[in-house]
């Protein structure tokens, strides 16, 4: 009885020894799968799936890649929303003004209104970069000075514009009583326009 019981205990032993661990087999399963990809068919429904996997993959990069973006316009916007629907105005202490039935309050008119002023200060910026770039090239005689200033005029020219019309913007909401500053902010741009103009247009001596 003694001896049955021994040999049943090495047989299970052997059997044991035989059989490969679980890694192995897990390896040995990889290593069939990955052997057998050029041979077996993929179902159209795992491309699918995979392309939509991809396509959402590339939506949240462009996303991510966007954000910043979209958190500086809605910046904008709101900043563009507290001038036009005169929210200081209802700061303590509140200021009761006739004045105050030009708000504005309507979230399509304040992104349409930065949309406007974001256009021309992108307008305005490559006409100055091309104005610069003219002025430097008389230097090189690549351009002719006579471009150069009738470019340099146009450039400033855009900018006093666009001075003017942030000035005329915020005076319509009366933007000088709760901001001030910012109002100086544009005489001050308006000023470095006409300043800007008089020296292009200085003759040579």
């Amino acid at each position: 009885m003694f001896s049955w019981e021994k040999q049943r205990r090495k047989k299970k032993t052997r059997r044991r020894h035989m059989a490969p661990p679980p890694i192995v087999i897990k390896v040995w399963r990889l290593n069939v799968l990955s052997s057998t990809d050029g041979d077996i068919e993929n179902d159209p429904a795992d491309l699918a799936s995979s392309d939509q996997s991809r396509a959402a993959l590339g939506a949240r990069a462009l996303a991510r890649h966007n954000r910043p973006h979209a958190v500086a316009f809605r910046n904008g916007v709101f900043s563009i929303g507290l001038l036009m629907g005169m929210q200081l105005f209802d700061q303590e202490p509140a200021i009761r003004t006739p004045l105050l039935s030009r708000r504005v309050k309507n979230a399509l008119w304040h992104r349409a209104v930065f949309s406007f002023v974001l256009v021309i200060e992108v307008a305005v910026m490559l006409l100055l970069a091309w104005a610069a770039v003219m002025s430097i090239g008389t230097l090189f005689g690549v351009s002719g000075g006579g471009a150069a200033i009738v470019w340099a005029n146009l450039a400033l020219a855009a900018f006093i514009a666009l001075g003017l019309i942030m000035l005329l913007g915020g005076a319509w909401f009366a933007y000088y009583i709760r901001q001030e500053t910012m109002q100086i902010t544009h005489f001050i741009l308006i000023g470095l326009g006409v300043a800007g103009t008089l020296l292009v247009n200085m003759p040579a001596q």
